[in-house]
């Protein structure tokens, strides 16, 4: 809602706003008759074209196609689109689908969807109107508009649930604080809000607001459940950011689940899915809702959240992407494996111990036990995992990529569960090594694929075990089972030189029958 709202506020005037209306087959054509004002016309010929053109022009600056249920909108070439067109085509939720040298065009999209999104633009511009006569910030404009955009949500939800079904005791509950919360209008900060009138039946809109010296205002439930659109430049060149080896690739969200995330309701640190959905799409909803922390009451009727998920969803709805567990690989250490792995480094009281990729705790609240934890130094890169480390009284400088930490040779004992994929547990180790003390140890669980693999990257790290003299023992399927994988992994046990205080440079040719021989 917030990133529609922001757009909405640059537009100057409504007349963008019934031009983009006028392109739909059910409105009428827009100023047809007057050049020089934004205009509107159907296409000669071409049933179901309508054409859009600046004032005082003959050069169209975009034009839409109608066929059966879909329309297209494409914009042309060689006009510059003005940027209060621009930004209302964003604010729909258009993007570029393809280029040609007859135009740019955007999405084919349902009409009727299409034109239910520039109609809920409408009524918001509407209400920003109204605010902007009495207040001049534009972020408390935008501030003002979500209060009472979410608060009708919420309010038209009650009414159609209380509606549908019998007055439980939990419903009567809900209507009741948001009505309290309707009397206590004036902790909004809504400049020139006088009042507000509720409104119980579910049909129509869902309150009236009461400004001073102005007639009341009927607020309906917008909900805005598509992302905004990307910026349009027929002379820019898309460039991807270029990512590292070992980054961090995100999930995308799905377009339909995206769509429902700027509809959501939030009042406090509660999220209502403010329409009815299908099954499947619900549970795609639930899981994404669950994936970020929030955790279903069925007595709330909500997700509810440890703390106000705002900012977590605008970023969300503004990328599309989301980081999931899987995306960290995290799979949290079950404590006989944890355990196994503290033995087999022989922790001591006072040594200091580092947890390179500490995750929800389980190997460095083992590792603390001996050692307290003022002396395990943890890093982790999930946000998520980072909040949990610290609740357990560990202290972390937020979330951190252990790889580009630079190395300092300061810990007798490191225990690490690092990602696997891509080599990835074979970087950290070779990294983690150089954080070892001279005689220190490192216990590592990792994959087997540096044992299976016939890579360059495989073979050098089977050179690099065999020089240090590592202990390499079997841990077999199902060790992590609990944790949502099943793969049969290693447990490697490395000792850094007393005489050296890097690890020894590796071999860069090595028989493999040789090294897996002596290995195993």
């Amino acid at each position: 809602m917030k990133q529609h709202l922001v757009l909405m506020c640059e537009v100057p005037d409504i007349e963008q706003i019934l031009a983009i209306r006028s392109l739909f087959q059910c409105e009428w054509t827009f100023n047809e008759d007057n050049p020089e004002r934004l205009r509107t016309v159907n296409a000669e010929g071409e049933p179901g074209k309508r054409v859009m053109f600046a004032a005082d022009s003959d050069e169209p600056l975009l034009w839409a196609t109608t066929r059966s249920d879909k329309i297209e909108i494409t914009v042309s070439p060689a006009v510059n689109l003005p940027d209060e067109l621009h930004l209302l085509l964003r604010a729909m939720g258009l993007k570029e689908c393809g280029r040609s040298p007859e135009g740019i065009s955007l999405d084919s999209t349902d009409d009727e969807v299409l034109f239910d999104r520039i109609s809920t633009l409408d009524a918001a511009w509407i209400l920003l109107r109204r605010l902007k006569q009495f207040e001049t910030d534009v972020p408390s404009i935008q501030t003002s508009a979500i209060a009472i955009l979410e608060f009708a949500q919420n309010w038209k939800l009650n009414c159609a649930r209380v509606s549908d079904r019998r007055e439980t005791k939990a419903m009567m509950a809900h209507n009741d604080m948001l009505e309290e919360q309707a009397s206590r209008f004036a902790e909004w900060n809504v400049a020139g809000l006088n009042g507000i009138k509720l409104n119980y039946d579910p049909r129509g809109s869902a309150l009236a607001l009461l400004f001073e010296n102005n007639h009341p205002m009927d607020i309906c439930a917008l909900t805005f459940n598509w992302p905004v659109g990307q910026g349009l430049n027929p002379n820019a060149q898309r460039q991807k950011a270029k990512s590292g080896k070992y980054d961090i690739r995100p999930t995308r969200i799905a377009s339909d689940v995206q769509g429902i995330l700027n509809g959501l309701a939030v009042l406090d640190c509660k999220v209502k899915i403010a329409q009815r959905l299908p099954p499947r799409l619900y549970a795609k909803v639930n899981e994404l809702l669950t994936t970020i922390g929030g955790q279903w009451s069925t007595a709330q009727q909500a997700h509810v959240f440890a703390e106000d998920p705002t900012p977590m969803l605008e970023t969300l709805t503004a990328t599309g992407e989301v980081y999931t567990a899987r995306d960290y690989e995290f799979f949290a250490t079950q404590p006989a494996l944890a355990s196994q792995v503290i033995a087999e480094a022989g922790i001591l009281p006072g040594m200091v111990v580092i947890e390179p990729n500490a995750g929800d705790g389980a190997l460095a609240m083992a590792a603390a036990e001996i050692v307290g934890k003022s002396n395990v130094i943890c890093y982790e890169l999930m946000p998520q995992n980072v909040k949990t480390l610290t609740a357990l009284g560990f202290h972390l400088q937020g979330p951190q990529d252990f790889l580009a930490v630079k190395p300092e040779a300061v810990a007798d004992r490191i225990t690490m569960n690092p990602p696997f994929s891509g080599g990835r547990d074979m970087a950290h180790i070779r990294h983690a090594m150089e954080f070892l003390k001279p005689g220190g140890v490192l216990v590592s669980i990792a994959s087997t694929q540096w044992q299976t693999h016939d890579t360059k990257p495989a073979k050098a790290f089977q050179a690099y075990l065999m020089t240090l003299g590592a202990k390499v023992i079997a841990i077999p399927a199902g060790a992590f089972k609990a944790s949502g994988t099943d793969v049969a992994t290693t447990l490697l046990v490395l000792k850094k030189p007393l005489n050296s205080k890097k690890a020894p440079p590796v071999a860069q040719a090595v028989d493999l029958q040789q090294v897996q021989a002596a290995l195993f």
